[in-house]
């Protein structure tokens, strides 16, 4: 059985900052016995277009999967690189923030893109997001991600929940 945090149920969880702090909270995820990590989901986030949630935790740290430039509202992608680093940053954002954790509490982000050769446009608009000390990162040139999207990010962070 797994169990599916709402967005409008956020633990009350204080964000730590990951440089000197350990996750604390008082939300204690009640199913331990299965094993099986809480899942988040956000409406400010795209839903899963497969089998996989949108973004785990267990032991005080958050998985968040690739998150496509897919806007939520609209289901819509906009064509421009541009925008499509920001609406992907956007959408980890809400499922950090759904989880009860700050942009701070990232630790890493992977981005998946489809043209290295715009590199400095993407690291252009993703420092917009991160002004002072930016998490760890990798970048991956891949051939082609699902909806021909051209960017693709997925993070870790750190939260309050504790299995």
């Amino acid at each position: 059985m797994a169990f599916a945090m709402k967005s409008s149920q956020k633990p009350s969880a204080a964000p730590a900052s990951y440089l000197n702090q350990s996750c604390t909270t008082s939300f204690v995820w009640k199913n331990r016995k299965s094993g099986i990590p809480p899942l988040w989901t956000s409406r400010q986030a795209p839903a899963a277009i497969g089998p996989y949630s949108q973004a785990a935790a267990g032991n005080g740290i958050l998985c968040i999967s690739g998150q496509l430039p897919v806007d939520p509202e609209t289901g819509e992608m906009s064509l421009k690189l541009e925008e499509q680093v920001r609406q992907s940053m956007r959408n980890v954002f809400a499922l950090v923030a759904a989880a009860g954790a700050s942009p701070r509490d990232i630790l890493k982000c992977g981005l998946f893109i489809r043209d290295m050769q715009k590199f400095s446009v993407i690291n252009q608009v993703y420092q917009e997001f991160f002004d002072q000390e930016p998490p760890a990162r990798f970048v991956v040139e891949v051939s082609r991600l699902p909806k021909d999207a051209q960017i693709e990010i997925d993070a870790i962070a750190l939260c309050g929940i504790q299995q």
